[in-house]
C-alpha cells in the first residue's frame, strides 16, 4: 500500500517480500515476544524476504512455495530473536532497506499508514477471486464472460476479443510472451494466460479449477480461440487501488463489443455475493472431501466466531485425512 506495484515492477512477489513481515509480527505476538524483540524479528525477517517472478518463464509453479516460504521465514526470524539474535531496527526505510533495495524506492512515505496503525483495518478490503488465475487477468475475463453470456456468442461467431488492461505489469504478468500465453504449456502457465482464461470462458461458458487441468489447457478448440486474443493498454481511474480492465469483442458479423471493469469482482466495490463464496468452497472443497465433510467444514468455518479455537473446526480435515488410503 506504501508502494503500490513498485514491486511486480521489479519482478519480485509482494506476498512473499512483505508477507513475511505481517507474517513475524503474528509470530511474534503469538509467542509474546516484547517490543524489543519483536524489532529484531522484523530487522532479521528482511533478510529472508524474497519471491521471483522468474517462474512466469516456463510455467514452474513456485509461486504457491512463495506464501509457504514467508511464514516459514517468519518462524524462524522470531524464534532467533526470542534466542537473542539481533536484526536492524530501520529495516524498512534504511538506504539498503527493503523499499530502497527491493522496490527501488528511497522516497516511501510510512506515515499514512501509521498514523491510524490498530484504528484502520484492511480485512474488509480483501478481494475475494472468483477465478483461480491470476488477479490481474480477472477484470478482462469477467468482461468477457459478461459480453459473451448477454450476446450468446459461440466460438464461431468472434473474430478477435481485445483485452483491455491498464498497465504494463499486467502485459508482462499475463500476456506476454504471446506464443506461451496462447499455448500454455503447464496447468500453471494457463493461470497466467489472459489468452487462454479469455478463450476457455468463450468455449466452455465457465472458468474453474478444471480449466487449468493438464487435459484442459490442450483443448483445440480453446487453443484456437486463444490466438484471437490481443489487447491493448488504456488508463483506469482505478488502477492501482483496483486491478481494472475490460475487453472488445468483434464480432464475425462485424459487430464491435465492449464492457469496461473499474472494479474487479470479488473486491470491496464489487463484491462477490455471500452464495457464490459459499459455492466456491464447496466446489473447491469437494475435489477433497465428500459431501457430508464439505458441510460440516463449511458450518465450522461460518461458525468459528462461537468456537474457543480453531481446532473443533479443522478436525473435520484430520477425520478426512485418515479415512484416505495410505499411499502405496
Amino acid at each position: 500500500m506504501a508502494a503500490p506495484s513498485a514491486f511486480h515492477e521489479r519482478g519480485l512477489h509482494p506476498t512473499a517480500v512483505v508477507g513475511i513481515f505481517g507474517a513475524t509480527a503474528a509470530v511474534c505476538r503469538l509467542r509474546g515476544l516484547d517490543a524489543a524483540r519483536t524489532t529484531r524479528a522484523l530487522g532479521i525477517a528482511g533478510s529472508m524476504g524474497s519471491g521471483l517472478f522468474a517462474y512466469l518463464s516456463d510455467g514452474s509453479a513456485t509461486k504457491p512455495i512463495h506464501a509457504g516460504w514467508a511464514a516459514h521465514g517468519a518462524v524462524l526470524a522470531a524464534a532467533l530473536a526470542a534466542h537473542g539474535a539481533t536484526g536492524p531496527a530501520a529495516v524498512l526505510e534504511d538506504r539498503f532497506g527493503t523499499y530502497a533495495v527491493h522496490a527501488g524506492r528511497e522516497d516511501v512515505d510510512l506515515e499514512p499508514q501509521l498514523a491510524d496503525l490498530g484504528e484502520r483495518w484492511e480485512t474488509s478490503s480483501i478481494a475475494y477471486k472468483p477465478y483461480p488465475a491470476c488477479h490481474f487477468i480477472h477484470a478482462s475475463l469477467g468482461a468477457v464472460a459478461s459480453i459473451v453470456e448477454r450476446e450468446a456468442l459461440a466460438p464461431g461467431d468472434i473474430a478477435e476479443i481485445v483485452a483491455v488492461v491498464p498497465h504494463p505489469n499486467y502485459v508482462q504478468t499475463v500476456l506476454e510472451p504471446v506464443e506461451d500465453k496462447v499455448a500454455p504449456r503447464t496447468s500453471y502457465e494457463a493461470k497466467f494466460s489472459l489468452q487462454y482464461s479469455a478463450a476457455a470462458m468463450v468455449v466452455h461458458g465457465r472458468v474453474g479449477l478444471e480449466s487449468y487441468e493438464e487435459a484442459a489447457i490442450r483443448d483445440r478448440e480453446v487453443r484456437d480461440v486463444a490466438q484471437r486474443v490481443t489487447y491493448e493498454l488504456a488508463d483506469f481511474a482505478t488502477y492501482p487501488q483496483a486491478l481494472p480492465g475490460g475487453a472488445r469483442v468483434r464480432t464475425t458479423d462485424g459487430r464491435e463489443l465492449e464492457e469496461l471493469v473499474p472494479y474487479q469482482l470479488g473486491c470491496a466495490q464489487n463484491p462477490m455475493s455471500a452464495d457464490d463464496v459459499r459455492a466456491k468452497f464447496r466446489g473447491n472443497a469437494s475435489r477433497a472431501l465428500g459431501d457430508d465433510a464439505v458441510g460440516a467444514l463449511e458450518g465450522a468455518v461460518l461458525g468459528l466466531d462461537d468456537l474457543p479455537g480453531v481446532e473443533g473446526a479443522f478436525a473435520v480435515l484430520g477425520e478426512a485425512a485418515a479415512r484416505q488410503p495410505a499411499a502405496a
